[in-house]
């Protein structure tokens, strides 16, 4: 049986309400911690550029100049199994260019079983200082020849590194009123409200 749709108001009254009852998890009171955003914005018109891997070296320098962050490379990675079953850590990210996103890891952990098993994963960049964040999606083993760059220093059979060649690429900046700017780019031809990006690249946006 489908529920019924309520509308927001309706469903925030409910959920203030619900935060207000006691709740026997914890004492902390989470609802308290919510923090105002600067009022930034992410326009079409304003992108530095439309291809998604330069915007995102222009945002990821942003926050590397800025210094607040101890590593503005870290990043989540989210893998899951061939059933589904998901799980997510924290990596560094050691590259990134046209090709994709580049960072090492042991094979035989449970990363790198579940990239072998389920190419499928993602990438989340968080930078709270911005209010922003990137998604990426789809992710391919490194070839060969960039598992050991650094021939100085050998590295056992099981080390190396994986490339996220992405698919599609999330920009969100988050906004004073809630009400995010959200622009996804991803690989297709233009349709519907999609606009032309770079080659090979579409971008629309998503609201809220």
């Amino acid at each position: 049986m489908r529920l019924p749709r309520l509308p927001f108001k309706q469903l925030l009254r409910a959920f203030q309400k619900r935060l207000d009852q006691p709740l026997n998890m914890t004492s902390v009171q989470l609802a308290d911690m919510r923090k105002p955003y600067e009022s930034g914005t992410l326009l079409e018109k304003d992108l530095p550029s439309r291809d998604p891997i330069k915007l995102f070296e222009t945002w990821f320098n942003e926050v590397k100049d800025a210094g607040f962050m101890f590593e503005p490379n870290a990043v989540t990675l989210a893998t899951s199994t061939k059933s589904g079953i998901p799980s997510s850590r924290m990596v560094l990210l050691k590259g990134f260019g046209q090709e994709g996103f580049v960072f090492f890891t042991n094979y035989e952990s449970r990363k790198g079983k579940e990239l072998e098993e389920n190419p499928n994963a993602c990438l989340l960049f968080y930078w709270d200082r911005q209010n922003r964040q990137v998604l990426e999606a789809k992710m391919k083993a490194l070839e060969e020849e960039y598992k050991d760059a650094s021939k100085e220093v050998p590295k056992p059979s099981f080390w190396g590194g994986y490339c996220l060649s992405p698919s599609r690429m999330e920009f969100w900046q988050g906004h004073s009123s809630r009400l995010h700017d959200r622009i996804v780019f991803r690989k297709g031809d233009p349709s519907g409200v999609a606009q032309p990006a770079a080659p090979g690249w579409v971008m629309e946006r998503l609201y809220p």
